[in-house]
């Protein structure tokens, strides 16, 4: 991605999502977006498969993906890409699952789309991609409908959807939001296995840096529609420079924490209608100065392959 911009243009004003991000994945590998709940990074996710809802619309930047830009192609190349090439698992397993369609019906579909395959070597494909999603008797599950199974199971359908067609890049969004502990580490497990497997290129959206860590080689940190912090994931976790990831990492409940000394970030993330002038983080910011409420930092890079936006580099 190269300074894409995501806008939506509703009648109260213009909601910058998603402003003037850039990063890349390669083959084989992992970058998790990392950040709280309205920080932008499901937008990102939308972006790159051309799903953005009315009134929003990709506004400015380059998505390159195999050389082409998929922000300048037409809908019916986009058709041909999305799914088959780069495919999503989404976050919500019954809203994104058919209630009136048969499991195996629905990773059929995909496969006799854009593999060009029978319905019934569909259906057989189907089988063997929910077995590799580790779901127990395929064959059976294949005949039930989503209400039929538990939060954990249709969250691996999706899965299963999503790898079915064999792509390039996978992005997944909130894998474990929802689900109980032990569903969570299996998840987890899971993405860590069709990685390692499938040899693809992975984004993964989440708002839990700990399952960031387990399954991502990079972590970018998204903070009201700006990447505030990107770099190895080891490296972010042992050496955060931006104040926003030190905050998220110190909020995270550790076992020995005496009770009632939870940290967490003060305030709420800005209006992005009217957003704060200088850095986007000095409202919320313990170390902001006058300089942080003027200008607005530039990205560098601080050490090889770490980049921060704080104007304590950027001076």
């Amino acid at each position: 991605m190269e300074n894409l911009a995501t806008y939506f243009f509703a009648s109260y004003g213009t909601v910058k999502a998603v402003d003037k991000i850039s990063f890349e994945v390669t083959k084989g590998e992992s970058i998790g977006l990392v950040g709280e709940s309205g920080s932008g990074k499901s937008t990102v996710a939308l972006s790159v498969i051309r799903l953005v809802p009315r009134p929003g619309k990709i506004a400015g930047g380059k998505i390159l993906f195999n050389e082409q830009d998929l922000v300048s192609v037409s809908e019916a190349e986009m058709k041909n890409v999305r799914g088959r090439d780069i495919a999503m698992s989404f976050q919500d397993p019954m809203t994104f699952l058919n209630p009136v369609m048969r499991i195996e019906d629905q990773i059929a579909e995909v496969c006799v789309r854009h593999l060009g395959m029978s319905k019934s070597d569909a259906i057989k494909r189907a089988v063997d991609v929910m077995a590799s999603v580790q779901i127990q008797d395929p064959s059976r599950v294949a005949k039930s409908y989503p209400h039929q199974l538990s939060g954990g199971m249709r969250q691996r359908i999706l899965l299963a959807i999503a790898i079915s067609c064999d792509p390039s890049l996978l992005i997944v969004d909130e894998p474990t939001t929802a689900l109980d502990v032990i569903t969570q580490v299996q998840i987890i497990s899971l993405l860590r296995k069709l990685r390692r497997d499938l040899g693809l290129a992975a984004i993964i959206i989440t708002h839990d840096i700990g399952v960031a860590v387990q399954v991502c080689d990079r972590l970018a940190v998204m903070y009201a529609g700006h990447i505030v912090e990107q770099a190895d994931t080891k490296v972010v976790i042992n050496n955060p420079l931006h104040p926003y990831t030190t905050g998220l990492l110190q909020s995270i409940p550790k076992i020995d924490t005496p009770r009632g000394a939870l940290k967490y970030i003060p305030g709420s993330v800005p209006d992005l209608v009217d957003p704060p002038v200088g850095c986007i983080f000095n409202p919320r910011c313990l170390h902001a100065e006058g300089a942080c409420r003027a200008t607005r930092p530039e990205t560098v890079e601080v050490e090889k392959g770490h980049f921060v936006a704080c104007m304590k580099f950027s001076e």
